[in-house]
């Protein structure tokens, strides 16, 4: 990120999770099995977070 402060700012907010605690989080908001909770994280992994987007002001 080229934009060190943010980048600092965002990994004090919002942390990055461990692969196993993807998983975890995944199956317990979404009552998913392990299985599922990994496939879904396969399947979201190239989605963008809208949050951060419009918090950048890179999305309206």
């Amino acid at each position: 990120m080229a934009d060190g402060a943010t980048r600092k700012r965002l990994d004090q907010e919002r942390p990055n999770k461990s692969f196993e605690e993807l998983i975890k989080s995944k199956m317990e908001r979404k009552g998913l099995t392990r299985e599922e909770a990994i496939e879904d994280i396969c399947n979201t992994a190239t989605k963008t977070n809208a949050n951060v987007n419009k918090e950048l002001g890179l999305e309206d």
